[in-house]
């Protein structure tokens, strides 16, 4: 890995890896976005999280991080693949990225979901802030054990069909009441798309300020201190 801030290391949130499988409605990712990255964290294999043709935009040596299902999908492309499984770490200067369980289909076409590492979400801890990035999950109770285990100061919640309203409630709740940036809102039309700016306003008047909503080029400062150092084991 790059020896660069440890920052460099979650570009790919903001890049993306979604196949255009319904009418886009932003713009898509500049191409520094993709020539910056360290890592790439893939959550599971849908059409709209993982797409080669995307991924082949990223600088060769890239390390691509994913569950099982999704690894023959990001092979040939001349970047590092390596299939993470809930705990595995991937240690880089000042911090380390985790994978922990979702509760979502896993396969490419699969629709069932499961907690069985098929589908993943990550831990990416700093030397001052933790962040977790959800994917896509519904609510279950492997939500508040990651809000017990690591603790983070940020949680990138994909709030969409699969978790909104009074679940992505509880699913803030049991991750202790991180600040929330909602994701996975209003990139492709569809019902996220219509409904994601209600779910959005859902959770801004059940939580206020702990949710922080964020449009394309906005920004929050992240915290200074960690909030429990037993947090970082």
């Amino acid at each position: 890995m790059r020896a660069r801030s440890w920052l460099a290391v979650i570009l790919m949130l903001a890049a993306g890896a979604g196949a255009i499988i319904r009418r886009r409605l932003i713009a898509a990712p500049p191409p520094e976005s993709f020539d910056q990255a360290d890592v790439v964290l893939i959550s599971h294999a849908h059409q709209d999280h993982l797409n080669p043709k995307t991924l082949a935009r990223f600088t060769p040596g890239t390390i691509v991080l994913c569950p099982r299902p999704a690894a023959k999908y990001a092979a040939g492309l001349g970047l590092r693949v390596r299939v993470m499984r809930p705990g595995d770490e991937l240690i880089f200067p000042g911090g380390a990225i985790v994978a922990v369980t979702a509760h979502h289909a896993g396969g490419r076409h699969s629709l069932k979901a499961r907690s069985d590492g098929r589908a993943l979400g990550y831990i990416i801890r700093g030397p001052r802030t933790t962040i977790y990035y959800s994917g896509d999950t519904e609510y279950f109770p492997g939500i508040a054990a990651i809000g017990s285990k690591y603790r983070p100061d940020i949680a990138l919640l994909n709030v969409n069909a699969h978790l909104h309203s009074d679940d992505a409630v509880f699913a803030i709740a049991g991750l202790g009441m991180p600040r929330v940036v909602p994701m996975h809102l209003g990139a492709y039309d569809g019902k996220s798309s219509r409904l994601g700016p209600r779910w959005r306003a859902e959770l801004v008047e059940a939580l206020g300020s702990t949710v922080v909503p964020l449009e394309i080029g906005q920004s929050i400062p992240l915290p200074q201190p960690a909030r429990d150092s037993a947090a970082h084991p």
